[in-house]
C-alpha cells in the first residue's frame, strides 16, 4: 500500500468579529495618531494689515503732494494721524505671529534730512523741525523685529512741493529708500516702493491718489493677472 505523508493541521482563523473589530480599531489609531498630529499644527492666522497714513492734515508740508502741481490746503473731512498714531500701529507688528502674513502701507510726505535718513513728514512735524519725524528706519526695525516670515512693506511717499517761501529741494527718496533697506536688511521683507533712484514718484488728480498706489490697487483687484 501507499503511504501518505501526515496532513499538516491547518491554522484556525480568528473569527469574523473579531477580524472586523481589529480592522476597525486600527482605523481608529490612524485617525487618532492624525488627530494628534494635527494639534502640533498652528492654523494660519489672518493678515495683520495696518495703513500709515500722514498725508493728510499738514499746515505747512501740502497734503497729497503728488495729487497736484500747487499747495492744497488741509481736508478737514480726512483724519490725520500723527508720530504717536504711527508708532502704535508699528508696535502691534512686534506681537504677530511666525505664520501670519504681515502687510504695511506707508503714505506720507518724505524728505531726505541733512543726515542722510529719509524722514516721514506727520501733520505735526514743524518746518523747523523736520529732524523729529518718523524716521523710515524707525519703520524698518519695527518690521524686521515682526516674527512674520512673510512681511510686505508698501512705500507710497512723494517729497514736499515748492512753495514761494520754502522754494524747492530735490530730494531723491528713491535712492534714499535702497540705503535705507541695504542699512537695515530684513531676509523675510519684500518691498514695494513708487519709485527708485533717480526718479520722482509721480499722481494724478483724476485717480485722485499716486500713480503708484492706483496701479498697485488695479493689480490687486485682478487687473494684473
Amino acid at each position: 500500500m501507499d503511504a501518505h505523508p501526515p496532513s499538516t493541521p491547518t491554522a484556525k482563523r480568528p473569527p469574523r468579529w473579531v477580524r472586523v473589530a481589529f480592522f476597525v480599531a486600527m482605523i481608529v489609531l490612524v485617525q487618532s495618531g492624525v488627530a494628534f498630529l494635527l494639534t502640533w499644527i498652528e492654523p494660519p492666522r489672518a493678515t495683520l494689515q495696518r495703513v500709515i497714513d500722514l498725508s493728510h492734515g499738514h499746515a505747512v508740508f501740502a497734503p497729497d503732494a503728488w495729487l497736484a502741481g500747487h499747495e492744497l490746503r488741509p481736508d478737514a473731512s480726512k483724519s490725520s494721524a500723527t508720530r504717536k498714531d504711527a508708532k502704535a500701529m508699528l508696535d502691534e507688528f512686534a506681537r504677530c505671529r511666525p505664520n501670519q502674513p504681515a502687510v504695511l502701507v506707508v503714505r506720507a510726505p518724505a524728505i531726505v534730512a541733512e543726515s542722510g535718513q529719509l524722514v516721514l513728514l506727520s501733520p505735526d512735524v514743524t518746518a523747523q523741525d523736520v529732524a523729529s519725524g518718523l524716521r523710515l528706519a524707525d519703520v524698518l526695525l519695527a518690521l524686521r523685529a515682526c516674527p512674520s516670515k512673510q512681511k510686505l512693506l508698501m512705500l507710497d511717499l512723494a517729497p514736499p512741493l515748492a512753495s514761494a517761501w520754502r522754494g524747492y529741494v530735490h530730494h531723491d527718496l528713491g535712492a534714499a529708500i535702497a540705503c535705507e533697506l541695504d542699512a537695515l536688511p530684513d531676509q523675510d521683507r519684500l518691498v514695494l516702493s513708487m519709485c527708485t533712484a533717480g526718479e520722482m514718484p509721480h499722481g494724478s488728480p483724476d485717480f485722485g491718489a499716486s500713480v503708484f498706489a492706483h496701479y498697485v490697487d488695479e493689480g490687486l483687484r485682478g487687473h494684473a493677472d
